[in-house]
């Protein structure tokens, strides 16, 4: 599966320890695999220095802040059950912490 990207645009680098994907241990590097981020916007702006087109859309910039990864095997995505997932997972912190 591919995504389409505008030519010349690189992405930014994200960095993950194995604390938060601990698929990480059974990765190669030049692998290529599939990750579901959970992010939250933390500020937009309009960036009045990019001058690659003269556009607005090209110059918009977001900012944001990652609360959740999970890697993806070949299956499709079931963004309910991961949403779940995530739920169940706050809920026991919440529970561990009151006892």
């Amino acid at each position: 599966m591919e995504f389409p990207m505008p030519q010349g645009r690189e992405l930014p680098v994200v960095n993950f320890r194995e604390i938060d994907l601990p698929e990480l241990r059974g990765w190669e590097i030049g692998g290529k695999y599939y990750l579901v981020l959970k992010v939250e916007m933390v500020e937009k702006r309009n960036n009045t220095l990019l001058d690659m087109e003269r556009n607005d859309q090209s110059k918009l910039e977001a900012t944001f802040k990652v609360t959740n990864v999970k890697a993806l095997g070949k299956s499709q995505v079931d963004s309910k059950k991961l949403e779940k997932e995530e739920q169940d997972e706050l809920y026991a912190k919440a529970r561990s912490q009151e006892e």
